[in-house]
């Protein structure tokens, strides 16, 4: 999980998408996660991105974080069609 300053969710999945893509890798495992709400919009658009790429999403889950920080983490894994 990384967050670049401007840089948007969708395009830091799309471009790791693309390179797993590329490499001719079976699946991918996307993580996306933060202790702030609004944080968490643009994660719709980064799994549409993702899918744009050639993938499809097979499975999703999510847990608490617990460091103490309190956020959630989603785990999106997809899988070439």
């Amino acid at each position: 999980m990384a967050l670049l300053k401007g840089v948007s969710k969708a395009e830091l999945g799309a471009g790791d998408a693309q390179q797993a893509w590329d490499a001719g890798q079976t699946f991918f495992l996307w993580e996306a996660g933060s202790s702030f709400r609004s944080a968490t919009k643009g994660v719709a658009e980064a799994l549409a991105e993702i899918e744009s790429v050639g993938w499809r999403l097979e499975q999703m889950s999510h847990v608490w974080s617990t460091d103490g920080a309190n956020h959630a983490i989603g785990y999106y894994l997809f899988r070439r069609p």
